[in-house]
């Protein structure tokens, strides 16, 4: 079968087109990657959701508010003025913007870490995943399959332990997988040792391993390659017709034209003529190999029947024997991978290979998993949707999956409310890659999975996996950030004004000051949040929620506390009659928007205290914050702001109140930070 999509290297062909559009392979994957639709991120969720809360708590207390003023028989357009500068103020525009911009730096830090980002939004889910799901060959793995054993079928059923294939069963063995081989060699001419083999990582291991054994004229047993089946990830195996002649042949192996199948040895065996009790004792010795991480291919040989090539039809073979290949592990994963754990991300291996191949490589990643708890993908297909939820509740290693039960584990994970990234590389990976929070494709992956995912990693590597969800937990992080800043003193206002009419007191503040207010201290110092570079600790970076419990706790709890503090400093001012209404009202103004400023550096890190990190590192932030002071310091001194804004200059002792007032709120914000430490 040729298959659309598939690269001709030299030569004619005449072929019948028996499917086009929606009912090739193709179109089956695109139907499912089209059917599979777009899922909101976590920030996408989080902002909705903070619109909607600040949204009809602002309503609320905009209403009560003028409600409360026209009650006093204030001026109607006075309050109304009042009214719609808290609710103006009280919206964080500039959440937007900064959000913006935090995202835009991240992905600039994650391409320098060779991580293209091809959608804005999925460089702050990935700081939010809870689990990755990757596949094992080319990820975890080198990719580099090297033959390092042999065995015929009489071998591994011998004596009480499997004998090697001799040198000359090696060779025969290779030339019947060479046989069923898709790969091209890119530079026939050069030797072998520098060949560049296209095609998949265990086809090009066993063309260098023809090289090693001796097998001569390579290049031209590829083109003679005569496919009946392809390889697919349903059925596991591939068959091509071949001439076996009797010199060099194996024992117990036909001669002549044969159909050989090349591919997962369970497969194989169970559709081979092969005793039942000789079946059993090859499949305990095929487990015994696996389970020293080794990828077993198998190989079985029959004579032509007929012309159909339907899987059912593919029965009856010989079993001809095994090739043994070893792929090893990347240098530093393990380290990689238990980095990202103590993040509180889950990392879940799901392979096509045997359950004992799977259960060694994770030994050797250094993972406690015992084989029993090893996910079939068959056990997959028979479970309900509630079983797989519970056995995905702890599962760290899934073998034998093909697409579609990838496909079904995230499914099922998103069900449970986890945040999945999918790393894949394959054109059958494309629709599990689309369906997770976060698709990855690597590298060398195909066009179809790049295609259709968020995150391209330039290098093959786990590594740049790691690095990647680092900077996606700074991105996270710094949304955090810009969030507390803005709505730490949001509700300020509407405690202040709405409490001073209450109290029969004359209003603090005016609209236009609230509207100054909210530009100074929410434009560049929220903004510059974006190039903060400090980092939370290992326990803050669990939480994959923009709205945290500590990120509630500081920005309301806190907020509240002020805006209180802020009412009670207010009355005693006006009750003490002491001190001009123009000089409290200036003070006031001065109180207000000073000390979000200073809490902007409080806020970069919730998680130490403010003296254990580099206080002014972030530059940009400095520079929103001198700006901010100098804007507020003109308005209430310089004589046009001052009539502008009806404010007046502030005596010496007024100035060291207000910095008294920021002093105290950065010790507040302390104090709650010393209790979020201590939970930790």
């Amino acid at each position: 079968m040729l298959y659309g999509g598939t690269f001709v290297s030299d030569g004619a062909v005449r072929a019948i087109v028996v499917a086009t559009g929606m009912h090739t392979e193709f179109g089956a994957i695109a139907r499912s990657v089209m059917t599979s639709g777009e899922e909101k991120t976590p920030l996408q969720r989080a902002m909705a959701q903070i619109g909607w809360y600040v949204t009809v708590i602002t309503i609320v207390l905009v209403v009560l508010v003028y409600g409360i003023g026209i009650m006093r028989g204030l001026p109607p357009l006075e309050i109304f003025l009042i009214a719609v500068a808290i609710a103006v103020s009280a919206i964080p525009e500039a959440l937007s913007p900064g959000v913006t911009a935090v995202l835009a730096v991240g992905v600039e830090r994650i391409a320098k870490r060779k991580g293209i980002v091809r959608s804005l939004l999925a460089a702050e889910t990935l700081g939010s995943a809870t689990v990755i799901i990757t596949d094992k060959t080319g990820t975890l793995t080198e990719g580099r399959m090297e033959l390092v054993d042999a065995y015929t079928s009489l071998g591994l059923l011998a004596g009480h332990t499997p004998q090697a294939a001799s040198h000359a069963e090696k060779q025969a063995l290779i030339v019947l997988g060479l046989s069923n081989v898709s790969s091209l060699i890119e530079n026939p001419e050069a030797s072998a040792a520098s060949w560049v083999v296209t095609g998949r990582p265990l086809e090009a291991g066993i063309v260098r391993a023809a090289a090693k054994v001796g097998l001569r004229h390579i290049p031209h047993m590829l083109l003679a390659v005569d496919p009946l089946k392809l390889f697919n990830a349903r059925d596991k195996f591939s068959v091509a017709r071949t001439e076996v002649s009797p010199h060099g042949s194996l024992a117990g192996i036909p001669t002549g034209m044969l159909e050989v199948a090349l591919g997962a040895p369970d497969i194989l065996l169970a559709r081979s003529d092969m005793p039942a009790h000789e079946r059993a004792l090859a499949h305990k010795r095929i487990e015994e190999l696996t389970y020293e991480g080794k990828r077993i291919i198998g190989l079985a040989v029959r004579r032509p029947e007929g012309s159909s090539r339907e899987y059912a039809a593919y029965d009856g073979f010989t079993f001809a024997g095994l090739l043994v290949f070893y792929d090893p592990l990347r240098k530093g994963v393990g380290a990689a991978i238990q980095e990202i754990t103590a993040t509180g991300v889950r990392v879940i291996m799901a392979t096509g290979d045997l359950p004992g191949t799977a259960h060694a490589i994770a030994k050797q990643l250094g993972w406690a998993t015992e084989p029993a708890h090893v996910l079939v993908g068959s056990d997959v297909a028979r479970m309900h949707d509630a079983e797989l939820s519970d056995a995905l509740a702890h599962a760290q290693v899934l073998a034998r999956m093909t697409p579609d039960d990838k496909y079904r584990v995230i499914t099922a994970l998103q069900a449970r409310g986890e945040v999945v990234a999918m790393l894949g590389d394959g054109v059958n990976d494309a629709p599990s890659i689309k369906r997770a929070d976060v698709g990855v494709a690597i590298g060398s992956g195909t066009d179809v999975a790049k295609g259709v995912a968020d995150l391209v990693l330039l290098r093959d590597d786990f590594h740049t996996v790691k690095a990647a969800i680092d900077e996606g937990k700074l991105i996270l992080a710094n949304i955090r950030k810009i969030f507390m800043y803005l709505m730490s003193n949001n509700f300020d206002e509407l405690v202040l004004i709405a409490g001073a009419m209450l109290l029969g007191m004359q209003l603090p503040l005016t609209a236009l000051q609230i509207i100054w207010v909210n530009f100074v201290t929410g434009s560049i110092p929220a903004v510059a949040y974006a190039f903060d570079k400090e980092r939370a600790t290992p326990r803050a970076l669990r939480g994959h929620a923009v709205l945290s419990k500590d990120v509630i706790v500081l920005t309301f709890g806190f907020g509240m506390l002020t805006s209180i503090a802020l009412l009670f400093m207010y009355t005693l001012l006006v009750k003490s009659a002491q001190f001009e209404t123009a000089t409290i009202n200036s003070f006031m103004f001065l109180c207000f928007s000073t000390y979000t400023l200073a809490l902007a550096y409080s806020i970069r890190n919730i998680h130490k205290p403010l003296g254990s990190y580099a206080l002014f590192s972030n530059h940009v932030l400095n520079v929103g914050v001198l700006l901010g002071f100098a804007m507020l310091g003109l308005t209430v001194y310089l004589p046009p702001l001052q009539a502008v804004f009806n404010t007046v200059s502030l005596p010496l002792p007024w100035v060291l109140g207000a910095a008294l007032w920021v002093a105290f709120n950065v010790y507040l914000v302390e104090v709650v930070k010393h209790y979020l430490i201590a939970r930790e």
